[in-house]
């Protein structure tokens, strides 16, 4: 699924190229449910444009995709959380019981959000020379929290020993004092 994932993505951004913006509008907003769609457009940035018959046989391909979009709608929003299109990590620990996870509830009342404006808070650990290190490539821990009042993320990036190293904001997430990314 996630070539097909990545296809759509692709043909949005090839779509777009060939300036048939109705059909790329519509898949680049399914595309922007899943991580491998948003990569898919990102893989056509580099294209200057699309020459020939070919943008014709794009569209087609297109209209044949969007013939079952109600099925592939349902499938990204049951199988991603990408609020505003920004996806967050699929693994994690969303337990009560995550390491540093009252840490980082603790972290979150210094921002001054409550209990009422997190919907979700998922824990990633990260280790040293862990291929998945996001943005600081620092070992410790992660805290993915969605915000009920906005559509995006607030990320904490924990030491080993769960003390804040760092906040941001993802998507349309504002919180004052903290930067966004």
């Amino acid at each position: 699924m996630q070539k097909f994932e990545f296809y759509l993505g692709e043909l949005a951004g090839v779509l777009n190229l060939c300036r048939i913006t109705d059909l790329a509008y519509e898949l680049k907003e399914l595309s922007d449910l899943t991580p491998y769609g948003r990569k898919g457009w990102r893989s056509t940035l580099s294209y200057d444009s699309i020459r020939g018959g070919r943008c014709t046989r794009y569209a087609e391909r297109a209209r044949e995709v969007l013939a079952d979009r109600d099925k592939i709608l349902a499938h990204l929003t049951e199988t991603y959380d990408c609020p505003g299109g920004d996806c967050g990590p699929e693994s994690g620990d969303a337990s009560a019981t995550a390491v540093c996870r009252s840490e980082a509830e603790d972290h979150l009342s210094s921002f001054s959000i409550s209990e009422d404006d997190v919907e979700s808070i998922k824990m990633i650990g990260r280790n040293a020379g862990d291929a998945q290190v996001i943005v600081s490539g620092s070992p410790g821990h992660e805290a993915w929290v969605r915000l009920a009042f906005c559509e995006g993320w607030m990320v904490l990036h924990l030491t080993p020993r769960c003390s804040l190293r760092q906040a941001f904001t993802r998507g349309d997430c504002k919180v004052e004092g903290v930067g966004s990314y």
